[in-house]
């Protein structure tokens, strides 16, 4: 007779309308699953991570202007209302989630195994100053573990540090996404953790394909932009590309669709309501990507796509822990007034096939040492 398989409960940022936030939470799910156990995200939404990206008439988290605007943007002119409802239909249908947890104190006692991560779950600006669900300060079982957890390079933990300390003791291991937080949580709170690759590494192009949707209307080939921060700067950049290799511009609007209004005459075709599956799609049918995100890069290299970062942070350490990590280093890298060389345009992954591969092992392998006895 089978043994019920063990249940695992996930804690990351899944309810956010951030197509990285919601494809990894869905990764973390994947990978869990695949192991063997009976997996699903612990649906904690705090109310701070919420306002970041869900729209009300007035958020007691934003101040004033930022409410004004969004008041009229979204409220009377209907700007990124449609991009809401996609990526709520991705939350709500697609993701595999508990019942709705209002606290710590809500969450059942039924979990063999919790996890938290991956995403900036312990930015102390994104978790609600620290809230003690994101480091799993809940349930009995002692199979308790971080993967791939973030603060979004924020040094956590400074005024509450014998608590956050505490926490994260109390935790079989520590798994992070970038070597800034290593070496932070070494420094800070003399403990040991290791640097894991994104959850969504961890599902192959195949697998992300099996749930991608097209998006209708587009040319075959076209040259796709990416981009969160400084849209303007990046896109900018990419139409010097595009022109280099005669591709039209495909730009996926990122924040509710009102920035790419200005961008009408550098982008062929501007997308403002692309699901997360549509959101694969594009990826995974790009000619050539341009982008200056975390999820960019790990999307562009998933399905082995020509990509650059256009680094608008030049100090963002997820983006140098992964390329340093599968051998790119910055040979795909870009900042503010390079000269384009075109002999970089082509990405020649057949020499990091051996990296890529013993990234995601180490990640999968952090996960199975964990989850021993």
């Amino acid at each position: 007779m089978k043994s019920e398989k063990k249940k695992c409960g996930i804690v990351t940022f899944h309810s956010s309308h951030n197509y990285g936030s919601v494809l990894q939470a869905y990764a973390m799910v994947k990978v869990m699953q695949k192991l063997g156990l009976d997996a699903e995200l612990i649906d904690f939404r705090h109310p701070q991570t919420t306002a970041m990206y869900e729209w009300t008439p007035w958020s007691p988290y934003k101040n004033w202007r930022w409410n004004l605007r969004e008041l009229i943007l979204r409220g009377l002119l209907g700007f990124g209302k449609k991009r809401e409802q996609v990526f709520s239909d991705f939350i709500e249908n697609v993701l595999i989630k508990s019942n709705r947890i209002k606290d710590k104190n809500d969450i059942p006692n039924i979990y063999d195994v919790l996890v938290c991560g991956s995403d900036q779950i312990w930015n102390p600006n994104a978790s609600g100053k620290n809230d003690p669900i994101y480091y799993l300060d809940f349930g009995t079982t002692t199979c308790k573990f971080s993967y791939a957890a973030s603060s979004g390079s924020q040094k956590f933990g400074e005024n509450n540090f014998i608590l956050i300390k505490q926490f994260l003791t109390n935790l079989k291991s520590i798994g992070v996404r970038e070597q800034f937080m290593q070496d932070y949580i070494k420094e800070k709170f003399g403990l040991h953790s290791v640097v894991n690759p994104d959850p969504t590494f961890l599902v192959d192009a195949s697998e992300w394909a099996q749930i991608e949707k097209p998006y209708n209307g587009l040319p075959q080939k076209y040259l796709l932009v990416y981009t969160i921060q400084h849209p303007s700067e990046t896109i900018a950049f990419a139409k010097k590309i595009s022109q280099l290799l005669n591709l039209p511009v495909v730009h996926i609007c990122n924040d509710r669709g009102y920035r790419a209004l200005f961008q009408n005459k550098r982008i062929d075709y501007s997308l403002m309501d692309v699901s997360p599956q549509q959101f694969l799609w594009l990826f995974n049918h790009s000619s050539f990507i341009v982008t200056n995100t975390f999820h960019g890069n790990m999307f562009s290299i998933i399905f082995r796509k020509n990509f650059i970062h256009y680094a608008i942070n030049p100090n963002d350490s997820r983006i140098s822990t992964l390329h340093e990590t599968i051998g790119f280093k910055d040979k795909k890298i870009y900042h503010i007034g390079d000269t384009i060389n075109q002999s970089q345009l082509k990405t020649d992954y057949t020499n990091h096939e051996k990296e890529i591969t013993s990234y995601i092992k180490n990640g999968i392998d952090f996960i199975c040492n964990n989850l021993k006895d």
